[in-house]
């Protein structure tokens, strides 16, 4: 085997650096060969395309240009970074210095960028840490990543996105942060959400405070769903725990979106405004739009309602308000009372409630009160027939009134429903079977004028009008209007101061006419009436007393008298049961006897004359004079 040559071999060991056990290397001087090389021996030829050996250096030359072995002398092997020892530039066994590997903790070091952790501290290699501001380790940047230390800031290098502050390692290097890079950083509390920066967590996310959480509710560390009750304002809520459609209406003053956030259905520049009765809304106690409950006026037929009294009609049926009706039992509409007044309803009952007379059945409103019908109110009320007459109470009603039957008119007769008057009493019972005793008015002969007449309708049959009236009946005129009476003087003179005259009589309850003489004198007492009724019969009671003549004649026929008293008073009577009497001298022509007429049958034409002639007065003497009288005088 050939060596290197000498030369080779003394410039290898010129290139070393010299090195010293106790300190940094020597500088080793320049011992580069001068230009002019040596002259050594070369072969006669060169290789094509080769550097002459002058020209190369002693490991480009070939072996025969070499040294011979035998001129290199016996050295120590050059160090190695294996050879286990320090040596060379090393600063500890194998390690530091310019070619070797750098040293581990604890070994020695002249530089920092001898060690491994890259800190020397007092010529040792010192262990790594995350606070000596060098990157070393398992740090991908100074004090920072690597799994040991902290994670690196932004712009710091990095190997994974575990090395990174920002959970984000880009290139090798740390990203900042944002909301969008789906990793949980900076202050997010958890992906992309959270920590103030960053929108907030939806339900489930984690979280360090409500702010953070959609729902505003954080519980454990995790957000919570929104709910109706959490006392935060989240969801879909206007206001804490209200509004929004899923949660109960806002009260008053809080916030709103809408008008259906809000109990009282009013939303105004986004807070709920107390309802009114006016606001076209149904809020409060309403029961429908403005109206019902507790404050607002009543509802309006066919509008909702919950009690009777939200509504006008007060009938609340089913939860609708009901139009009134006068059977519902409930004052409503028009009415003035429960069902009745008011022009619709039947009329009131005494003691209700009325606006005007027509409110009630008595037609009296007093002070808003129906009260009971009188025969003197001046209206149509109770049974009557027409105003105050008629019915069951009050008296019967006048010719022309309002009637349902006979009994209903003062006159009883009803014809046509009208209460009329007839010609005679007579007429009166054809007409009306059940006629009574009475006054009734019949028409005067040849006109419409009414005159009162009594109508006995018991005697003989009934239908008897009177020509000499009762006085027990307050009745107008004493006799029949076409009734006329005079005296006749036939023979002597009359020496009363006023005999011979008609006078008006009343006794016994009716009226009657008498007339008396004094002296030697005969005279009659003539009752003329013209038959306007078409009268047939007749009868009446009467005394006559005269000395020797006391004769009644009938339309010119003597008509014999009932009863005499005695030859002595000279007193003739004519009446029904034939009675008679002895009064005192000279009182015959005025005594009335209480009885029943005498009548008189088809005695009647076109005129009725009664002739009742008596005298003298004194012959034989002058203790009992002369007169008549005629009471209860009826025809038919």
């Amino acid at each position: 085997m050939r060596t290197p040559s000498l030369f080779a071999a003394t410039l290898f060991l010129l290139t070393l650096p010299a090195c010293s056990d106790d300190g940094p290397p020597v500088e080793t001087p320049d011992l580069s060969p001068p230009d002019a090389a040596v002259d050594i021996a070369t072969p006669d030829h060169a290789l094509p395309d080769q550097a002459q050996p002058d020209q190369m250096l002693p490991d480009q030359m070939l072996p025969d240009q070499l040294v011979p072995d035998q001129l290199i002398p016996d050295l120590p092997p050059p160090p190695t970074c294996t050879d286990k020892k320090k040596n060379g530039t090393e600063t500890d066994v194998d390690c530091g210095g310019i070619t070797c590997p750098k040293c581990a903790d604890y070994k020695k070091c002249g530089l920092a960028s001898d060690c491994l952790s890259g800190v020397c501290t007092s010529g040792i290699c010192q262990a790594s840490t995350c606070t000596d501001k060098v990157k070393n380790g398992n740090e991908t940047d100074a004090d920072c990543g690597g799994g040991t230390c902290p994670k690196c800031a932004d712009t710091k290098k990095c190997k994974a996105h575990g090395d990174c502050l920002s959970a984000v390692c880009l290139n090798n290097t740390c990203q900042a942060s944002t909301c969008k890079d789906q990793t949980k950083n900076g202050a997010e509390t958890d992906v992309d959400c959270g920590g103030g920066t960053c929108p907030k967590c939806a339900d489930t996310k984690k979280c360090a405070k409500p702010t953070d959480c959609t729902s505003g509710v954080c519980t454990g560390n995790i957000c919570q769903a929104s709910s109706c009750t959490d006392k935060v304002k989240n969801g879909s809520e206007t206001d804490t725990d209200c509004g929004g459609g899923t949660c109960p209406k806002c009260a008053d003053t809080k916030k709103c979106g809408g008008p259906a956030d809000c109990i009282s259905g009013v939303c105004t520049a986004g807070i709920c405004v107390a309802g009114t009765c006016t606001d076209k809304v149904k809020n409060g106690s309403e029961t429908d739009v403005d109206c019902g409950g507790a404050s607002c006026v009543k509802c309006a037929d066919k509008m909702k309602c919950g009690l009777d009294s939200d509504c006008l009609s007060g009938v609340c049926t089913a939860g609708i308000c009901q139009a009134p009706t006068c059977t519902d039992k409930v004052k409503n509409g028009s009415e003035t009372d429960t069902d009745c007044g008011g022009g619709t309803c039947p009329k009131c009952a005494d003691t209700k409630k009325c606006a005007k007379p027509t409110d009630c059945i008595s037609a009296v409103c007093t002070a808003g009160v129906c009260v009971a019908g009188t025969c003197s109110d001046k209206v149509k009320n109770g049974t009557e027939t027409d105003v105050d007459c008629g019915g069951a109470t009050c008296s019967g009603c006048v010719v022309g009134k309002a009637c349902k039957g006979h009994t209903d008119c003062a006159d009883q007769l009803c014809t046509s429903k009208l209460c009329a008057a007839t010609e005679s009493c007579k007429k009166l019972l054809a007409l009306n079977s059940a006629a009574t005793s009475g006054v009734v008015k019949i028409k005067a002969a040849g006109s419409a004028t009414l005159v009162d007449v009594y109508c006995d309708m018991t005697t003989s049959g009934g239908g008897w009008t009177a020509l000499l009236n009762p006085s027990t009946l307050g009745m107008k005129d004493f006799k029949h209007p076409d009734l006329k009476a005079s005296t006749k003087v036939h023979s002597g003179t009359q020496t009363c101061g006023a005999g011979t005259i008609p006078n008006q009589l009343n006794a016994n309850g009716w009226y009657g006419y008498y007339s008396y003489a004094c002296g030697v004198v005969t005279f009659s007492l003539i009752l003329d009436w013209k038959n306007t009724l078409a009268a047939k019969d007749l009868m009446f009671i009467a005394t006559l007393q005269g000395q020797s003549t006391r004769t009644l004649t009938i339309n010119g026929v003597n008509t014999p008298r009932t009863g005499f008293s005695n030859a002595y008073m000279k007193c003739a009577f004519w009446n029904g049961p034939g009675k008679y009497t002895s009064p005192a001298q000279n009182m015959c022509w005025k005594t009335s006897l209480n009885v029943a007429p005498k009548i008189y049958l088809n005695k009647l034409g076109s005129t009725l004359k009664i002739d009742m002639k008596t005298g003298p007065a004194c012959s034989p003497d002058c203790k009992h004079g002369a007169g008549m009288n005629i009471q209860k005088l009826f025809v038919r």
